[in-house]
């Protein structure tokens, strides 16, 4: 291995990196260097190193310097092997700002030869194929996007709305559980289920509570008029769809009249759901997402999918003629989630503020 000569310095380290023949390099001393990977290649052994010549400080992948190129120059009898490192970045040696990952899934992803003379933008380029295929393995080995969710249960995150709702963990996730378990007997029978509803913790709840029992969310653009429902409705065979009475009359005020597109299906308010909800069933639900593990609760509320199937639907605004439907998948929404994490690299003090339209939340 190639190392910054800093910490070869260390006496503590350098015994035991004398004893793995590493190669320390620093920017006064790296002709020597160079010569030392040549040697050990001529030698006929593997050289490990990081082009990037230092630990990234953003979780990227920062530009390949080209000492290696001149190390190779007069190389024959060798080839460089691209290699990707996943999972390291919030390790507690990482240069993230908080170390919050645990139990990390760790891999190493190797690519095909490639020439010894090979540029160094041109191997960083494979290097960033093999970022790609690395992430595609990861989320693959995801569970659902509900599964995922719930291994957050009385954790201390908590949701709040512009109208002064706000719920900690535990009432979050009772009240999830709580419309989970009312919409499930309404739409057991179809799976696209539609929500119009605001930016807010109903909405939030409602969304969390349909993908619980296995369904898939079509969150409607209530702005694209009653022809551009109907149809997005007729596409994603929609039978069923929840929205708020308070919600609707708001929309109709500002000009957004849709009741014409709700009269053939079967709509769900979230206040007669709410009416539904008897103050004994909400306490007993509150006591049993305190008391049972998660593990228990997962399997009590949580309804499993697989991980390639349809948590989404979200619809175009059809300025087109008609709206275009484009199914996300519990994989795409949790790669998105798991490399945003990665890059933002956030605390538990952290606050996420969603300003467009649930149907707009991309």
């Amino acid at each position: 291995f190639v190392i910054d000569r800093e910490y070869y310095s260390k006496w503590y380290f350098k015994p035991f990196l004398d004893f793995f023949r590493v190669i320390p390099i620093s920017i006064r001393g790296s002709k020597e260097a160079l010569k030392g990977i040549a040697k050990a290649l001529e030698d006929g052994d593997t050289v490990a190193l990081f082009p990037e010549g230092h630990l990234t400080r953003n979780g990227h992948t920062a530009e390949f310097n080209k000492g290696f190129e001149i190390a190779v120059k007069d190389l024959k009898d060798a080839v460089i092997v691209p290699f990707y490192l996943r999972g390291l970045w919030e390790d507690s040696f990482s240069k993230a700002n908080k170390k919050l990952q645990k139990n990390r899934l760790i891999s190493v992803t190797f690519g095909k030869e490639l020439p010894i003379d090979t540029k160094a933008s041109k191997v960083k380029e494979e290097v960033l194929k093999l970022s790609v295929l690395s992430w595609k393995n990861y989320t693959s080995n995801l569970s659902s996007l509900q599964e995922e969710w719930s291994k957050g249960i009385n954790s201390s995150f908590f949701v709040a709305d512009s109208t002064g709702i706000k719920l900690n963990s535990t009432k979050y996730i009772t009240s999830t559980f709580l419309f989970a378990k009312k919409l499930k007997k309404d739409i057991k029978d179809e799976q696209n289920i539609a929500l119009i509803l605001p930016n807010s913790v109903a909405g939030s709840l409602a969304n969390m509570a349909v993908l619980s029992i296995g369904k898939s969310v079509a969150n409607l653009n209530y702005s694209s008029g009653n022809n551009s429902l109907k149809y997005a409705m007729e596409l994603a065979d929609i039978k069923t769809v929840i929205t708020s009475k308070k919600f609707l009359t708001k929309l109709k005020a500002k000009g957004f009249d849709i009741e014409e597109s709700l009269e053939e299906k079967k709509v769900i308010y979230l206040e007669e759901l709410k009416e539904e909800i008897s103050k004994l069933e909400t306490i007993g639900m509150f006591l049993t997402v305190l008391a049972l593990p998660k593990f228990i609760l997962k399997k009590l509320f949580i309804q499993k999918r697989d991980i390639k199937d349809s948590a989404v639907i979200l619809f175009s605004s059809g300025s087109e003629g008609t709206p275009k439907g484009i199914e996300l998948s519990h994989e795409n929404i949790l790669g998105n989630v798991k490399q945003i994490n990665s890059v933002i690299n956030p605390s538990k003090d952290d606050v996420i503020l969603g300003t467009p339209p649930i149907f707009h939340s991309l």
